[in-house]
């Protein structure tokens, strides 16, 4: 056996392990998007760990490097994608070690959306785990949100739900050329002042996760300035079974960035809800049937609530807790999004980091990347 850093020379086969033990035809075995997603940024090579065995590829566990923010410091982590064993190996530790092999390079290790069977080899290693990402749906159109609900099995009740009225509500506009530098700025002037982890969003983030992304085409919306930053994208569900809800869209709300730090301590941020209502105005009017936004922290709520959002929680509506996570394909079964995080050696925190403390969206990880590729033709 031998656990080595992946090289590109190793694609081909690399390829061919993932199409025959993970899933035929998976996203990832897309060259251009494999490659964009595990280059990450502030990396010029790939860190991502194979298991050898035989001269055979036995396993593979993907990272992402990037640079994160913890307790006051900048430093070089890495967050898991897409961990594979050859299933007569799956015995063997074969994954541990890998993961082994990325602490040992890195002081700042997370993972997001992790099978729950696993959860264990995280937790015993030292990593501090949440059960989910907390989320918050808003409906943008009556109909549409009552006939994707109807696709649940347990056909929920839709009262307690409405759709909040934009008609006075001046659409928001797309901005054409973000300035990557100014938006490294507000980050760290409002983020990092108030979270104790969270990735460093420095100008090459920017324009790697978002500008140059290879999945999907992201908006951006809003002021550095005075207002603060929205990420978005429209999203296609596609489910052929249900043909009440194929081809709707959903706003997917990516980053949701106020200009002021004191929003994230609960402070009232006008300027921030009057654009949060303006992006989901713009949703509208590109016919998304609804918006959702998911974060580690609950402390954008109050502006959320307040622009129409319920957070998704044992005791929202039921039509709300219906809604899946996962669109394409449409997926009730799908649990939310957990996560874990490890900090150790110059990042080891004096005291624990709860999450409310901690920064981290979909996009942090593979969760926010296509599931179906290529995408069918006229869907986003």
């Amino acid at each position: 056996m031998e656990i080595r850093t992946y090289d590109p020379g190793d694609w081909p086969a690399l390829r061919a392990f993932i199409h025959e033990h993970w899933r035929a035809g998976h996203p990832y075995t897309d060259r251009v998007l494999f490659e964009w997603q595990f280059m990450g940024f502030a990396s010029e090579r790939p860190v991502s760990k194979l298991v050898e065995h035989e001269g055979q590829i036995a396993g593979f566990l993907g990272g992402t490097p990037g640079l994160y923010w913890a307790n006051g410091t900048v430093l070089p982590g890495v967050v898991y994608d897409l961990w594979v064993v050859r299933p007569d190996l799956r015995n063997g530790a074969l994954g541990l070690l890998m993961m082994k092999a990325l602490e040992d390079e890195f002081d700042v290790c997370c993972c997001l959306g992790i099978n729950p069977d696993v959860v264990r080899y995280y937790t015993a290693r030292g990593y501090d785990y949440a059960p989910a990402l907390h989320r918050w749906i808003v409906p943008l159109n009556r109909d549409g949100f009552n006939q994707l609900v109807a696709t649940h099995p347990a056909r929920p009740d839709t009262a307690g739900v409405t759709v909040p009225d934009l008609s006075g509500v001046r659409e928001a506009e797309s901005l054409r050329s973000p300035d990557t530098l100014a938006l490294q700025i507000m980050y760290e002037r409002t983020v990092e002042a108030a979270f104790r982890l969270a990735l460093h969003r420095n100008a090459e983030f920017w324009s790697w996760r978002y500008l140059r992304s290879a999945g999907f085409k992201y908006q951006m919306f809003g002021s550095v300035v005075d207002v603060g930053i929205i990420v978005a994208r429209i999203e296609s569900i596609i489910s052929p079974e249900h043909p009440q809800a194929d081809g709707k869209k959903v706003l997917r709300l990516i980053e949701c960035l106020p200009a002021r730090p004191d929003t994230w301590n609960g402070q009232p941020d006008d300027a921030h809800l009057a654009l949060l209502r303006s992006v989901l105005a713009w949703g509208a009017r590109k016919q998304c049937i609804l918006a959702d936004f998911q974060h580690s922290s609950d402390r954008l709520g109050h502006v959320l609530e307040a622009a129409g959002f319920i957070a998704v929680s044992p005791t929202a509506p039921a039509a709300v807790r219906a809604v899946p996570n996962l669109f394409q394909p449409l997926q009730y079964e799908r649990p939310p999004i957990n996560y874990v995080w490890r900090l150790a050696g110059s990042a080891a925190p004096e005291r624990p980091i709860e999450s409310r403390d901690i920064y981290l969206v979909k996009s942090d990880d593979g969760m926010d990347r296509p599931n179906i590729w290529p995408m069918p033709a006229g869907r986003a």
